[in-house]
């Protein structure tokens, strides 16, 4: 991947089972450390859309662009079944 090269992965953690509170996908800087950078959610939701994911997760971890305020970590609340786009 053409910015990637030399940049080597310190560490990882994975969950496969993992829903947010109102079901949108995490892409969110750490508040303390701003070389830490959260990127995951829903589970089967993200395994559809994996390829583009990871190539908005590299810009967004190579500084080319931001987030959108709906992956941020902050600020999020549970939806009700009838505001959810998935209905839980």
């Amino acid at each position: 991947m053409p910015g990637l090269i030399g940049q080597r992965m310190v560490d990882s953690k994975f969950n496969q089972v993992i829903l947010t509170p109102d079901t949108h996908f995490v892409v969110d800087w750490h508040p303390e450390h701003d070389n830490v950078l959260f990127a995951g959610g829903c589970s089967g939701h993200l395994f559809k859309h994996g390829p583009v994911f990871g190539d908005f997760v590299a810009g967004v971890a190579m500084r080319d662009y931001g987030t959108a305020d709906r992956f941020k970590v902050a600020g999020r609340r549970k939806l009700s079944p009838r505001e959810s786009p998935s209905g839980r």
